[in-house]
């Protein structure tokens, strides 16, 4: 087991222990000290046996907290309010569980930090965040197999130095985003298995987009 004295390491700034067998129980003891490393900036817990870290009482992240990392669990519960609270998040993984849930809004007024954020393969419901920033720093963003519906937010295209966006495998119902043809940096569109429906237009802009590798418009109603 992971002892609890790792709450006593105040000097430290990484913990890694992703791929290992870690379960609730040890995780609950593990998330009740991590909110007194005050000095932690990275926290990566992917691909363990966890069950319900987010029902055991995640602590107010710490405030210099970047990166946050718990995927490929089987983490159950809604993603926790104190993700709100960050001060200065530069990556969120928690893609291959079974959180369930609305995405908090937050994330959209996260991303003037936020350079990742990968929420896909869980049960995720309703809207995603519609209040991307100006000036957003977002590169990838994943939302794939969930069950959002709406819209695909127009703010996205705030974010200039988007690489990927991968919304496949929701409910979105809407027209072919032409408007995401300012995002010059985009590399990889998925919008498979959606209802996105109409005429496949043209990018309303004047800029080539060069960087686009894959572009996944299957199973849409277009």
């Amino acid at each position: 087991e992971i002892p609890l004295v790792i709450g006593n390491l105040t000097y430290l700034q990484s913990l890694y222990l992703s791929n290992n067998k870690l379960t609730c129980i040890i995780s609950c003891e593990i998330s009740l000290t991590i909110g007194d490393l005050t000095t932690l900036k990275a926290i990566d817990l992917s691909n363990n046996n966890l069950s319900s870290i987010i029902s055991c009482r995640i602590p107010t992240p710490p405030p210099l907290l970047q990166w946050y990392a718990v995927s490929n669990n089987n983490l159950t519960g809604e993603i926790p309010s104190s993700i709100c609270n960050w001060t200065s998040p530069m990556g969120i993984s928690l893609d291959g569980n079974n959180l369930e849930g609305t995405i908090p809004k937050c994330i959209g007024n996260l991303s003037s930090s936020l350079t990742a954020v990968y929420l896909g393969n869980n049960n995720f419901h309703g809207q995603m965040p519609e209040n991307f920033a100006k000036g957003c720093m977002l590169k990838s963003f994943s939302v794939i197999n969930n069950e959002l519906e709406g819209s695909l937010p127009r703010s996205l295209g705030n974010c200039k130095g988007l690489n990927l966006l991968n919304v496949g495998n929701n409910n979105l119902n809407d027209t072919f985003p032409s408007w995401l043809g300012n995002l010059d940096q985009l590399q990889v569109l998925i919008l498979r298995s959606n209802r996105f429906y109409g005429q496949i237009e043209s990018f309303d802009t004047t800029v080539s987009l060069t960087k686009l590798r894959i572009i996944d418009l299957s199973h849409n109603n277009f």
